[in-house]
């Protein structure tokens, strides 16, 4: 019985072992960040939606730099979007029913 058990935890640690190292880990658009730096490539992929293409020439740099930088409409969206889960937490914590759990603490 033993030797039963071992046998079906070993082929588990195998099974999630094979899945973890079968795990898809490809993008198809690169966000806030480098793309390329002199000759090197560190996205190929192009700028995700709310994202554009933008290249600058550092001081140092002996070939310009290009990054994808969120548009400001983005920015803008994102904003109001965190601005809005604030308020709601405020809400919630404000709320009669929040300050009677906590009166409970």
């Amino acid at each position: 019985m033993a030797v039963l058990k071992k046998m079906v935890i070993m082929f588990l640690m195998v099974l999630g072992f094979t899945i973890i190292i079968s795990a898809d880990d490809s993008f198809t658009c690169c966000m806030g960040g480098w793309k390329s730096i002199s000759d090197i490539s560190v996205c190929n992929a192009p700028c995700c939606s709310g994202y554009e293409e933008k290249m600058s020439q550092p001081p140092l740099f002996a070939k310009p730099l290009v990054y994808c930088a969120i548009t400001p409409q983005e920015k803008n969206r994102k904003r109001r979007h965190w601005k809005n889960v604030d308020d709601a937490k405020k809400f919630f914590i404000n709320s009669s029913r929040w300050r009677n759990l906590s009166r409970f603490q």
